[in-house]
């Protein structure tokens, strides 16, 4: 499934879930190879509320420094 992820010309989203500690965040990693844009993990023992915020926070950090690379 992630090399499909990798094969097409659209933006996709490759979400992975599991059990912890099997590997899937490098799983991830190895397959794509530095290949995506954005990457997060989730928060260990956080609420739903707080693994939101967090995307939400980190995802506007990605965005305003790819923004200030294309102006500086």
């Amino acid at each position: 499934m992630l090399y499909l992820a990798i094969s097409t010309i659209f933006c996709v989203f490759v979400a992975s879930y599991g059990r912890r500690r099997v590997g899937k965040t490098y799983l991830v990693r190895e397959t794509l190879s530095g290949q995506f844009s954005f990457e997060i993990s989730g928060l260990a023992n956080a609420n739903t509320k707080e693994q939101l915020l967090n995307f939400s926070l980190t995802l506007k950090k990605v965005n305003n420094e790819e923004l200030n690379s294309l102006f500086n």
